[in-house]
């Protein structure tokens, strides 16, 4: 009886298109600030920060970082990671205009004097996934 529930269960969470999404960000500073984890599902909000779909924060505890969220729903998605190391809730920028924290963004773009498009850093959500972000 346990096992039907448990896959009637599995079943309706697949068909209703909600997804487990494991995000990796490698290259933490560990122990300096927090991990502010991005979620946009269209380009016109892409990177207004009052305009993400939903936001994790999580400790910057260790030098590989992995943050399982449940429940994401099928379909395009694009993510910007922060680790805020001074508790600012926002990017620092140096003299010059250069981010003084480490950043990063799904399908880890080359960044170069601009931020990137929604469009490069997109990803499907279809199943569960696990993603890598690196950030610098």
């Amino acid at each position: 009886m346990i096992k039907i529930i448990a896959l009637t269960l599995l079943l309706l969470t697949t068909a209703s298109g909600q997804y487990k999404l494991t995000v990796k960000v490698e290259n933490v500073d560990p122990g300096n600030g927090t991990l502010y984890l991005a979620f946009f599902d269209n380009k016109n909000d892409f990177l207004d920060h009052d305009n993400t779909t939903f936001f994790k924060a999580v400790k910057a505890d260790s030098k590989n970082v992995s943050v399982t969220i449940p429940n994401v729903k099928k379909g395009w998605w694009a993510m910007a990671v922060l680790q805020d190391e001074n508790g600012n809730k926002k990017m620092d920028y140096n003299f010059f205009g250069a981010p003084k924290e480490k950043f990063g963004f799904s399908n880890n773009p080359t960044i170069f004097m601009a931020e990137p498009s929604f469009d490069e850093c997109k990803f499907y959500l279809k199943s569960d996934t696990t993603i890598t972000i690196d950030i610098d």
